[in-house]
């Protein structure tokens, strides 16, 4: 099911280390994420609040990909070390 609140707002306000995994949901959506290590390949699998699946290809440590997102996905997510920002708190 597609997020259905409210579009995200400025400021970011806390921070979360995320675990790959094709059930987890954020809600609220995460605003952007930050890429840690691309030591096990250069892809990142993110669900838009729409709920469709978007491919991040070619990422390098260190990328901030903003959203908003409601997942980050363990199914072809080959990137690990990832941080998410989200603006409650």
């Amino acid at each position: 099911m597609a997020y259905a609140g409210p579009m995200p707002a400025y400021p970011l306000k806390r921070c979360v280390e995320i675990t790959k995994s094709d059930g987890t949901s954020y809600d609220p959506p995460l605003i952007c994420v930050r890429v840690g290590s691309i030591a096990g390949g250069a892809v990142l699998e993110c669900l838009n609040v729409d709920g469709t699946a978007v491919t991040f290809d070619g990422c390098v440590a260190g990328d901030v990909i903003w959203g908003p997102f409601t997942k980050v996905m363990s199914t072809g997510t080959t990137v690990s070390g990832i941080v998410g920002w989200t603006n409650d708190g």
